[in-house]
């Protein structure tokens, strides 16, 4: 039982994890697409 929770909690940081990379990423490269825009213009 304590294994099962143990690898439940380690999945759920994972995700997390995963999960908060994405939206940096996705606010970083959208940031920097309207900087462009800023340049180009």
């Amino acid at each position: 039982m304590g294994r099962l929770s143990l690898k439940l909690i380690g999945a759920l940081v994972m995700v997390v994890i995963i999960s908060v990379g994405l939206m940096i990423f996705l606010t970083n490269a959208s940031t920097e697409s309207q900087f462009r825009q800023y340049l180009t213009q």
